[in-house]
């Protein structure tokens, strides 16, 4: 007499298993957005503002674009040199 007892636990762990991904979905945590993306009036442009502690986690800095130097203007033609201006790399 051949014993059904093996299949009948495969048939119940597959049971359990399929039953396992029947529960409820769990929403995911909800923490403020970084950022937000704003419409600027008056053109199809967009803006993103990042929250302040977006802007310290990203190391964020500004600086001021300045007329360029002769020396960062060194291998530019003349005709290239005209209102040339500099930003810092680690701008």
């Amino acid at each position: 007499m051949r014993s059904y007892f093996p299949r009948i636990i495969v048939l119940l762990v597959a049971g359990a298993l399929g039953l396992a991904g029947c529960g409820e979905e769990q929403a995911a945590p909800t923490s403020p957005s970084p950022a937000y993306v704003e419409p600027i009036e008056g053109t199809n442009l967009k803006r993103v503002v990042l929250v302040p502690r977006a802007v310290e986690r990203l190391d964020i800095r500004t600086v001021e674009v300045r007329p360029a130097t002769p020396q960062e203007m060194a291998g530019v033609t003349p005709a290239g040199q005209v209102g040339r201006t500099a930003v810092p790399f680690d701008a």
